[in-house]
């Protein structure tokens, strides 16, 4: 259901786990064609390209990094400080 929900609509992950039950990094993995279910698959991975909201430096995403490590922020908090989506957040994550 994951991999047609991914294919066919604009459901955001999050929205997707929801409705499935899956973790958002397992959908992410489905999207990816990094699960072990999608090796089962005819399907051209990855199903959505992932869409960056803000173009990131590499200084940016080693900040990022530092953040999610040190784990005093949540990803949304990360992600409103570098005015990013939270997606963008759990990509680097």
């Amino acid at each position: 259901m994951a991999l047609y929900l991914l294919s066919t609509t604009q459901l955001s992950r999050a929205e997707i786990s929801q409705q499935t039950g899956m973790s958002t990094s397992t959908i992410t993995n489905l999207n990816t064609g990094k699960h072990p279910y999608c090796k089962q698959t005819n399907l051209t991975f990855p199903l959505r390209q992932t869409k960056r909201t803000c173009p990131l430096t590499s200084n940016e995403v080693k900040k990022i990094k530092e953040e999610l490590l040190n784990k005093n922020f949540s990803i949304q908090d990360i992600a409103n400080h570098f005015n990013c989506s939270r997606d963008t957040i759990s990509d680097i994550n």
